[in-house]
């Protein structure tokens, strides 16, 4: 029922209709909860095993997928170089609409970089370059991709990522830095 004013009611729904909208509203309810509750988690999660706990424990949570990235830099710090890009590739792979996923590409492509492992490094970089939604980021990706150009020998790339920088991104304070 609608309440339209003094005492006037209107029914909008009947038996079954009426059903599926208090399930809804209960299913919301505890979508929100369980929300909430991983959140929270991932407040409270300061190491590793916290961090990993939170993955596990809340996966398909938005807090879940965010102590994705935290558990990637953590692993990273303790030596564990491997497992911190499989959790940043399985993040990406496994969250595409979250906001971080521009970061975590970045993370990737640096911690590849650093291993020595350019090929793969430069296709992260490539996607972030190329996607509307990493924009931000794309300055900076740019430029990772001209110095490892550079680095392999590739001068007429690596200035071509430069100049991209300097041309599409000059507001950015990374165009300073692609001028050198």
């Amino acid at each position: 029922f609608r309440y339209d004013g003094g005492d006037k009611w209107t029914r909008v729904a009947h038996f079954p209709e009426m059903e599926s909208v208090g399930g809804m509203v209960v299913y919301r309810g505890i979508e929100q909860g369980k929300q909430e509750t991983a959140g929270q988690a991932l407040n409270k999660a300061e190491d590793l095993p916290a961090l990993q706990a939170v993955v596990t424990d809340h996966a398909d949570t938005v807090a879940g997928h965010s102590a994705m990235v935290l558990l990637a830099e953590k692993q990273w710090e303790q030596g564990q170089q491997d497992a911190s890009i499989e959790t940043l590739r399985k993040f990406i792979s496994s969250s595409q609409q979250h906001p971080a996923i521009p970061t975590a590409r970045a993370s990737l492509g640096v911690k590849l970089m650093y291993q020595g492992k350019t090929g793969e490094s430069t296709k992260a970089f490539q996607e972030i370059a190329d996607d509307p939604k990493a924009r931000f980021l794309a300055p900076y990706a740019l430029i990772c991709l001209g110095d490892i150009s550079k680095a392999a020998g590739d001068i007429t790339k690596a200035e071509a990522s430069y100049k991209r920088v300097k041309s599409e991104f000059s507001e950015s304070s990374f165009s300073e830095t692609a001028g050198k």
